[in-house]
Order: structure tokens, then sequence, then C-alpha cells
């Protein structure tokens, strides 16, 4: 028996990338709305929860390490074992929150029409629905009055047995992974309004079993079968306090602030903005928005209430698969594939008020409003039926609840079957080149969103999306293996793809994965690796260009936008230079150069979020032969590009957004034993 262990560890910590500050006031901070007469918000000092301030605190900074070992163990000499567990903490703070303002302001006085998320917005000229305004979004300030943190952990493993038979090598690999996720994130402005939490449980079960038999070189082959089972439960939390301090000091849903502005009536009614609901000496309102989060009917403004998403997705798949490759001729090799799998989910969910609770403790409550829960009948522990409603719909229909009394989770269930498939030629008119055509058809499986949702539309699932891949191209190398050319071109064919959309019901923003009719991507990638004469040295370069378009003709925010990130072009030029300062160490050195053509980070394709990226990173590092140690020193963002690198769409009159790292650099220092 023979067996052989290695560790590895990794720890990474960093002070705040974001400095926290309190903004300039906003366009026309001051001013009277004409119609709530209520003063139009300046930006306010960014506090804790505590009322402690928060100005002048870093964000963004790094804390987390990971550990992983294996254990690789010969049985025989045909067969081996081997052993592979990872665990990874994150304590990091949570990427802080930015905003760029959509809105104009009262009767577009301030903005005027630059202020659409289908334009360019002037940082200084727009604001969000809640007042604030960023003078500059991509600089490293922002003003949150949350401190954004997480505690993750991420954790599993697998085992591997190989053993040589007769018929061939046969393989099996089981394996498990799991995370458990809890982390706060600000709404991107400093007011106490709208701030989420969101707690996520995870575990995946996977086995696969499969032979290959490449004893025959005319004919290699390999099949077998995958089993998954995996569970995933999303409690997502979000805190409407009206207690909170508003833009003008005032109460936002009571006193007027909440409504000081045109475009904070997005949260009510969408766009153009309307008054459509009545503010009386009582503070209660009779929109069914303000309605659901006041018990009784009448607003109480010590109540902090939590919008609550609860949802659990259970997902059970199997498939079989076949892998040959024939040899038709000396240079021509036939390549075919099939797999076919069969899946089944599961689904429970329920987005439910939860009154006097709070982002600490979810789980302690003054009493709950039933929400919307798969448009099914719902009962107490009794049998009693309670009536499902949807909150945001026409008027408050629904019946609040006691303590005792949560929302039944009660869901809907998807079965799925497909054939995928791949074949293809290669040929080989020579040993440095081989030309290859080839054609796939691939699946990605529905289900559902797992996010609060505000009606029971969007609970409906989304459907599975297929995409049919023709694909031809050239890999070579030349000037005895010095250089590697590599070359192909694409076309993909999708149906039903899926598509995050922003919808609009009853007049409130959604955020939703959906299905367009088709789409289709149009590309090529071009490849070059040159090791030079020069001993060490070597460049490697590719290109990428896509065009790709989303086909709806029955909904129009979909129809004609491009896939998000799919860049139109992208080129990447890196060097590399290795070599040995003293005997016993290895040094290498490497510039890289990396720019991303025209892309948009949202689906919806809103101008502002166009833009190109460049990134110029370096490292140096100096290892030794066997020790198993290495130091590095590293730059990233060099040229200090800011871009947005996701964003969660045109909400309440801002995008909020998360932008790439500022120029940083630092020093790693890894070791395995």
């Amino acid at each position: 028996d023979r067996a052989s262990i290695r560790l590895s560890a990794r720890r990474e910590a960093s002070d705040g990338f974001f400095n926290n500050v309190q903004f300039p006031p906003g366009p026309g901070a001051g001013a009277l709305d004409p119609d709530s007469r209520a003063p139009l918000p300046g930006n306010i000092e960014p506090v804790r929860r505590d009322g402690t301030s928060l100005v002048g605190s870093d964000m963004g900074g790094l804390n987390h390490y990971a550990l992983r070992g294996q254990l690789l163990w010969d049985l025989d000499d045909r067969t081996s074992l081997l052993f592979n567990a990872h665990f990874a903490n994150d304590g990091s703070d949570l990427w802080p929150s930015g905003f760029i303002g959509t809105s104009s302001g009262v009767n577009g006085a301030f903005g005027g029409p630059s202020c659409d998320g289908a334009a360019t917005p002037t940082p200084d000229r727009c604001f969000s629905g809640s007042g604030a305004s960023d003078p500059d979004p991509f600089d490293n300030d922002v003003s949150n009055n949350l401190d954004g943190q997480m505690d993750n952990q991420f954790f599993g493993g697998f085992i591997e047995l190989q053993r040589e038979t007769d018929w061939g090598q046969l393989t099996s690999i089981t394996g498990y992974e799991g995370f458990n996720v809890d982390f706060w994130r600000d709404e991107g402005v400093p007011a106490r309004m709208f701030e989420t939490r969101m707690l996520v449980e995870s575990d995946q079960f996977t086995q696969e079993i499969r032979l290959t038999n490449d004893s025959n070189p005319d004919w290699v082959w390999v099949t077998g079968a995958y089993f998954s089972w995996d569970e995933i439960k999303p409690n997502q939390l979000f805190e409407v306090d009206p207690n909170g301090q508003a833009l003008d000091g005032t109460y936002p849903f009571c006193d007027g602030g909440f409504q000081a502005i045109s475009g904070a009536l997005a949260v009510v009614t969408g766009r153009p903005p309307e008054r459509p609901f009545v503010l009386d000496p009582k503070c209660a309102y009779t929109h069914p928005l303000l309605a659901a989060f006041i018990p009784g009917g009448t607003f109480n403004p010590a109540q902090t209430n939590i919008y609550q998403g609860d949802t659990r997705q259970e997902t059970l798949s199997a498939a079989l698969f076949m892998h040959n490759e024939i040899m038709l001729s000396q240079t021509i090799k036939a390549v075919i594939g099939t797999r076919f799998t069969y899946e089944t989910r599961d689904f429970d969910g329920s987005s439910n008020v939860l009154h006097g609770s709070s982002l600490e403790d979810p789980e302690t409550y003054a009493d709950i409003t039933i929400g919307v829960d798969m448009g099914k009948p719902l009962s107490d522990p009794g049998g009693n039926p309670v009536e499902v409603f949807d909150i945001f719909s026409g008027g408050l229909t629904g019946t609040r609840s006691p303590t005792a009394i949560r929302s039944q989770n009660l869901g809907d269930s998807l079965d799925q079957t497909d054939l995928s498939f791949r074949a293809g030629l290669e040929w080989t008119p020579a040993d440095n080149q081989l030309w290859f055509v080839t054609i796939s058809r691939g699946f990605k499986s529905g289900g559902w969103d797992g996010n609060a949702v505000t009606s029971g539309v969007l609970y409906e699932p989304y459907k599975a999306e297929r995409v049919l891949q023709y694909e031809a191209g050239l890999k070579s190398d030349w000037l005895d293996n010095a250089l590697r050319f590599n070359f192909s071109a694409y076309y993909s064919d999708y149906d039903r793809p899926q598509v995050r959309a922003n919808i609009l019901i009853n007049g409130l923003p959604n955020s939703q994965l959906v299905n367009g009719q088709s789409a289709d991507i149009i590309g090529a990638e071009l490849e070059l690796n040159w090791r030079t004469p020069m001993p060490g040295l070597e460049f490697l370069a590719s290109a990428a260009f896509i065009d790709s378009e989303v086909q709806d003709d029955e909904n129009t925010i979909l129809d004609g936008i491009e896939f998000p990130y799919a860049a139109n072009e992208a080129f990447t030029l890196v060097g590399r230079y290795s070599f040995q300062p003293a005997p016993g160490l290895f040094a290498f050195a490497t510039l890289s150069y990396a720019y991303t053509g025209k892309h948009h980070t949202n689906p919806e394709n809103l101008r502002v979020t166009e833009q190109t990226r460049t990134d110029l990173t370096a490292r140096l590092s100096v290892a030794s032969a066997g020790s198993g140690w290495e130091v590095s020193l590293w730059g990233k963002n060099l040229t200090n590009d800011r871009v947005i690198v996701s964003d969660g769409g045109d909400f309440f009159d801002q995008l909020f957004m998360v932008t790439n790292m500022p120029r940083t650099y630092g020093l790693a220092l890894t070791y395995n034993l």
C-alpha cells in the first residue's frame, strides 16, 4: 500500500476599499413638492442601527480563509482511492452598494430627460427615489447606513475510487457540497428604508459511475450514470422601517418624506408618477402597499416590518451518458456523444409581512400578514382557512394571524426530461493541425425564483432553456511547437432563453427570471501562444467577438436586447517570464492586459449600464523547488478603470450597483504541506 497526503491553507485579509461619507445635498434640496408641500430632501448622515455615525468608516474589507486536504491511497496495483475535503469561511464585508439616480425631481424640474435608465444620467443632476444623490458613483465614496457583513461557510469533498478491469477503467465519484450564507446588504442610500438580509442553506449529494475503454485506439468510449440530490433554502428579508430617519428628518412613510419627490412614487405606481394614496392627519394611508405594513390599518411609526420571502427548492436528477471517439480513417475521427437526463424539482414558497420584527431577530414579531403563497388555500394549525391575497393587489383582503400562526409552505413540482447530444468530425491532415466541425444540443432546466415576491404571478416557474450550437475551427502548432494558433467560429440558436427582466405588477417593480421566445449568438474566438527563442519568455494573446440578440414579439422589454455581459469584442494580451534567480528557487513575472468591449450589465440593456472595461494586472512570484512555499507581490486594476460588475435593476428610481475593485496591491504567502 502507498499513500500520499497533501494539505493547503489560504488566508486573505485587508482593510476596506471604500470610504463611507455624507454626500452633499441633492439638486433642489429644500424646495417644496408642489403636491405634498413636503421639502425635497438633502443627503443625510449615514448612521448605524444603534444611532452612531458611520461617516469615516471604511467598507469592503476582506477576511476569509480556506483549508484543503487530500489523501491518495494506492490499495493495490490496479486500485486507487482519493479523498478530498475542503472548508472555507468568509467573514468579509459585503461589497458596498452604490447607485446611479434616475429621477429628475418634481415634474422634471431639476434633472430633465437625461435622468432615465434609457439614457445616461448626469450624477449631479439626477437622484434616487429616496432623494439621495451620489456626485460620482464610480469613485471610492459610498453613503451606506448599514455595515454589510458576511458570515458564510462553504464545505464539502469527494471520494474517487478507480479500478483497472478487463473492460477498462471503472471510476466511482461520490461527492457532497454544502454552504450556509448569512449576509446583510444596504439599499445603497443613507436612509434606513429597505435594507436586506439573506439567509441561505444548501446541500448537494452527487454520485457518478463511469467505465472508460481505450484498449482499442480505433474506438475509445466512455459510458456511465450520474445521480444528484440537492436542496436550497433561501430566506430573504427586507426591512421596511417607517421609524428610520428620512432624508428630510421625518418619518418616510408618515410625514411626506417618502413621497417628497416624484421619483419615490415608483415604489407604488411606477413611472409616470402619480398620487395613489391619501395622506391624512392620523397618518393612515389607503394604498395597499402601506396598508399591508400597518396592523389594523393604522400606521405605527414605532414599528419595523420585515417583508419575508421564505422558499425551499429540492431537485432530484438522474442521467445516463455515452461518449464515443471512432477512427474512420488515419486522419478522420468521428466524435459522438449523448446524454439522457430526468429531473424532478419541488418548490415551496411564501412571502409574508412580519410586523414588529427586525433583521437581527426575524423570528420574533408582533403579528404576521399572510401574503403570497403559490396562490393556493392556506389553513392555520387548527385547520381554519386563512384567505390568500396578493399584498399589492387593489385592496387589502387578507387576514392577519396571531404569532403562532405561520403561512404553510404549499408548493408546486416540475418534471423535466431532455436528450442532449454532440456529434462532430475531426481531421488531422498533419501532426500539427486538427480541423473540426461539431453540432451539439444543450439543456438548462427550469425552476422558480426564490425571491420575496409581491404577486403570485412571480411564483410561476420559468421553463427549460435549450440551445443548438454549430461550431467549426482549427487547433494547430507551428515553428516546432513554439507557436500555437487556435481559431473557432460558432452559431448558437436558443429556444426559450432564460432572461431576468424587471416587470411592473400593480405599479410595483419586480425582478423575475422569465423565458424569451428565442435568441441567437454568432461568435468567433482566436488564441495565440508563442514561446519565444529567449528561454522562459512567452506571450499569450486572445480575441473574442460576439453578436447576441433575444427575440420576443410578445414582450417589448426583451425583444431586441443583447445578453447581459456578452461583450461585442474582448482582447487579452499576457507576457510571462520565468527564470531561476538562485539554485532551488524559481521566479515568475507576469503582466496582463485585458479589454472588454461594449456590453450591458442589465438585462434590459439600460443605456446607463452600457460600458467598456480595461484591466491591467502584474504579478511577481518566487517559489522554492521542494519546500512548498511561494511569495507573490501583485497589483490589480493598475489603470484604476471603474465599472459596474453587477446591478439590481432600476428600482425606486435608482440603479443599485456594485463596482469593481479599485487599484489594489497585495502580498501573498502560500505554503503547501
